[in-house]
């Protein structure tokens, strides 16, 4: 994978959670009124719904890192956790183009 495949791949969503077997936001089951009779068996649905998206978002992020770790020739690198950690710190916020710009800048660092 190249550099510019990456950023198609961003730019495309490949690493939504959609994508590794999550379901749409709009899926989630509403949260119950506080009175609502059926609360304890909905919000068990919505923990339920939440641990699934959350542990597809997961592999989404893992996928990201591995084609990072991939095209900067960082893997198995001990400090290369470290330095996805400071790309993600900085760059998140922003979204995934700007971790990879962050990422890119801090891997001069680590070789």
């Amino acid at each position: 994978m190249t550099h510019d495949e990456l950023i198609k791949r961003i730019d495309d969503s490949f690493y939504d959670a959609k994508n590794f077997g999550a379901s749409d936001w709009c899926t989630k089951p509403k949260a119950p009124k506080w009175n609502d009779p059926k609360r304890t068996e909905i919000m068990a649905e919505r923990r339920v719904w939440s641990r699934k998206y959350y542990e597809a978002d997961g592999k989404a992020m893992d996928a990201f890192k591995n084609d990072m770790e991939e095209i900067f020739k960082v893997k198995g690198n001990p400090k290369a956790e470290k330095l996805w950690k400071l790309a993600w710190d900085f760059g998140h916020g922003s979204g995934l183009r700007e971790v990879l710009n962050y990422y890119s800048d801090f891997v001069e660092l680590i070789n």
